[in-house]
């Protein structure tokens, strides 16, 4: 489905986070391409940030402090030779009003989201460096260009 010529939907909040939805499953999915590494990194950092935001809504339910900092994933949060720098950076920091908004069911989904990434972190736990088949190949590759070398006689 082309994200920019669907009969007016992006123009639409829904049609907005659709897209975005869509831009996540792919840059996780390059992430999980990149190294089970560097995607249990992520995954783990945007639990966190989950969490926050979790503590900050239930902070809001018994205190009554309204504003929550967002704060959006920026380059820094992720490696350099991931080559994505752009992965979910639209802007700097918001504050928004949880007494302005229905944060029971946006809690809901965030919980909801928060399970899911805790199963990703689960399943991909078992996968260390011996059984990545990914890494295991590119130690080989490594090993045969040193065991022979392409300009062996030349120094």
């Amino acid at each position: 489905m082309d994200l920019t010529h669907n009969k007016g939907i992006n123009l639409t909040q829904r049609g907005r986070e659709q897209g975005i939805r869509r831009l996540m499953s792919i840059n996780l999915l390059k992430r999980l391409e990149s190294s089970v590494f560097s995607f249990n990194l992520t995954l783990n950092r945007i639990r966190e940030l989950i969490t926050k935001t979790i503590d900050t809504i239930n902070r809001f339910e018994k205190c009554g402090v309204s504003d929550l900092d967002m704060y959006e994933v920026s380059d820094t949060e992720f490696d350099i030779d991931d080559g994505n720098t752009d992965f979910f950076s639209v802007g700097k920091k918001e504050k928004i009003d949880l007494a302005d908004m229905d944060y029971c069911t946006w809690r809901g989904e965030l919980q909801a989201d928060a399970d899911i990434l805790e199963l990703l972190t689960l399943m991909i736990a078992d996968i260390t460096p011996e059984y990545d088949t990914k890494l295991q190949t590119l130690f080989d590759l490594i090993s045969k260009k040193i065991e022979h070398p392409i300009n062996g006689g030349l120094k």
